[in-house]
């Protein structure tokens, strides 16, 4: 009997699960929370950047990011999906790269960073 169920419960982990649906509008959303994290230096009057990565808009002054793209920066620039760009101070993040490797981002509150937001059905 439990060598017929256990063969029953191996044929269905065979069986492919349908993929996700996700409606667009909530992957729209989604997307307004992404942004690039570009990493500056000074040369002279001129700032050049010399890295980048991305990140996500958790309110509407702070970003994560990881902490590798920003633990050696002199200056930090977000750029929001709209072109907008911000100059961000290094908030908080972890040095325990192994564990963690997220870093908080804090940009002037005026700057109004879209978010991701949850879709409410009905509204």
């Amino acid at each position: 009997m439990l060598r017929r169920l256990a063969a029953l419960f191996a044929c269905l982990a065979l069986i492919p699960a349908p993929p996700a649906q996700a409606d667009s509008s909530d992957i729209d959303a989604a997307a307004r929370g992404v942004v690039r994290v570009i990493i500056v230096e000074k040369d002279g009057d001129q700032l050049v950047p010399i890295s980048h990565g991305t990140g996500f808009a958790v309110a509407a002054e702070r970003v994560v990011t990881n902490s590798h793209v920003v633990e050696a920066a002199d200056d930090i620039t977000v750029r929001l999906t709209d072109k907008r760009e911000y100059k961000a101070n290094g908030g908080d993040y972890s040095h325990r790269r192994r564990y963690h490797n997220s870093a908080l981002l804090v940009m002037p509150t005026e700057t109004a960073t879209p978010r991701a937001r949850r879709r409410t059905p009905g509204r």
